[in-house]
């Protein structure tokens, strides 16, 4: 394959699903920098990743928002007078199915 000096971008989605040897084929790319690797796992990438990629990765963890964040976002989107939102029904029906437990 003829490079364009541009590195790909490739997601994998439940990247531990892939087995070793599967694993193992993307870490020549990932270590030349052919690809920028982002895997997506719902498992600790410590233990369902093989080690050589974890060691060359950036881990991140990403936690659920919680209602009050929901309304935060929301309330930021709908005041914002450059990218504002409309006063949708279905905006407003987002707005109170976070605001009370179920």
């Amino acid at each position: 394959m003829e490079s364009s000096g541009r590195r790909t971008i490739l997601f994998v989605d439940e990247l531990h699903r892939f087995n070793k040897a599967q694993q193992d084929v993307l870490l020549p790319d990932v270590e030349e920098g052919v690809v920028i690797l982002i895997g997506a796992t719902t498992q600790n990438p410590f233990f369902a990743i093989n080690s050589p990629l974890v060691s060359r990765s950036q881990i991140f963890t990403f936690e659920p928002l919680t209602p009050e964040h929901v309304k935060t976002l929301l309330r930021r989107a709908l005041t914002d007078q450059e990218r504002a939102w409309a006063a949708s029904p279905s905006t407003c029906t987002m707005m109170r199915s976070t605001s009370s437990p179920t």
